[in-house]
């Protein structure tokens, strides 16, 4: 794709922040804050430092600084090592190197804005930055980029779908493959092939990679994580296939549903429930809607069915360069859907000794809805030798 990405534009917008903030720079430390500024992966610690005017500069380690500084936008690059006295250290010292005022330092130190999560700092890292900014004042200013990230421009919306059609392609090949007697780590491995030869450059590890859980491995109680096995699938059981494609540092996050062979009464029952609460999640992500809107309508359905205590209570989270951006879609939040907002969508319903469905899969806020950007039917695909529908 010729799709270009302006990071000179993405700088201004965070200066913009930072300043209507009273913040005097901002240190980008996480991974998907890097992606979204550095424009190059960084797997090993990395900062970016935005300064309230003027250029950024990027400290990486320098085991990995040859790479990085060959394929970054950026021109200024400082490297760092124990010898440099560490990471926060030399963070610290090129901020007083470039002359960056600290009276007012943003950091990202929690995940997400809610802080539904834990920070992604070390103690002794944070450590490390109070002490030597001891005369500055250090704010947690996560959510000014996880804000701005959430909306996507064009070129990023395009580089969502063709992420999100490898993410189709990955699902539809360990479709076909799907039988009675083969493994879950077989089974993927035809899935990451796919995604791999259409130009899929990594795949997100937090979970363990991509995922495949079968049989009673599908219905944990508000599992959302089912790294493959050498688990033997067998005839009958339910298949829940999970990728998580990266593409030019954008990632697609897409799970669907299958049986190896004939599905019993009681998983059409479960499939009929889980695509109607699908169907609702979707339909429902229109501009102007809240969050808590969102999220009451799929939950308000599901708790006049059987499976009232056996959903997640979840129902999508932010994707772009990370998935450990806002907005997590669930009651009681009051955040307003915007046009040209991308999140994952997620549904999550099982029960025990039958099977579990779950739905991940990226959804552009559009003016009539949702649109899903991997197209494969969100259905449970029956895998039957003698019927296939595929």
């Amino acid at each position: 794709m010729d799709t270009v990405i302006d990071y000179e534009k993405r700088i201004r917008r965070l200066q913009q922040a930072i300043n209507a903030a009273g913040l005097d720079s901002y240190v980008a430390v996480k991974s998907g804050s890097i992606s979204y500024l550095f424009g190059v992966f960084a797997p090993w610690r990395t900062a970016v430092i935005v300064p309230k005017q003027g250029s950024p500069v990027a400290v990486v380690w320098n085991k990995d600084a040859a790479r990085l500084i060959q394929e970054t936008w950026m021109e200024d690059v400082v490297t760092w090592t124990d010898k440099t006295g560490g990471f926060a250290e030399t963070v610290c010292r090129v901020m007083a190197d470039r002359g960056f005022e600290k009276k007012r330092v943003g950091l990202e130190i929690s995940i997400e804005a809610d802080r539904i999560a834990p920070g992604i700092l070390y103690g002794f890292e944070l450590d490390g930055f109070r002490s030597i900014l001891k005369g500055s004042e250090i704010v947690d200013a996560t959510h000014i980029l996880d804000y701005q990230m959430v909306l996507k421009d064009p070129a990023e919306i395009a580089i969502l779908r063709q992420v999100a059609a490898m993410a189709d392609a990955g699902v539809y090949a360990a479709l076909q493959h799907l039988r009675p007697g083969i493994t879950e780590t077989e089974l993927i491995g035809f899935a990451e092939y796919e995604m791999r030869r259409l130009g899929s450059e990594w795949f997100w590890s937090v979970t363990g990679g991509n995922e495949v859980g079968s049989g009673y491995r599908t219905w944990y109680e508000q599992g959302i994580t089912q790294p493959a096995t050498g688990k033997i699938i067998q005839y009958g059981e339910m298949v829940i296939i999970d990728v998580h494609p990266m593409y030019r540092l954008y990632f697609a996050d897409f799970a669907l549903n299958a049986v190896a062979g004939e599905p019993s009464a009681a998983q059409r029952k479960l499939a009929n429930v889980w695509e109607k609460a699908v169907a609702l999640l979707v339909s429902n992500m229109k501009p102007g809607a809240t969050l808590d809107e969102v999220a009451r309508q799929v939950s308000g359905y599901l708790k006049k069915t059987e499976y009232a205590e056996r959903y997640s209570k979840n129902f999508g989270h932010g994707i772009g360069t990370c998935s450990r951006i806002p907005h997590v879609i669930r009651e009681g939040d009051g955040t307003i859907l915007e046009e040209n907002m991308v999140l994952n969508g997620s549904v999550h319903v099982y029960d025990v000794g039958v099977g579990g469905m779950r739905l991940e899969i990226p959804i552009l806020v559009t003016p009539s809805g949702g649109e899903p950007l991997c197209k494969i039917p969100l259905e449970l695909h029956v895998r039957n030798s003698e019927r296939r529908i595929w």
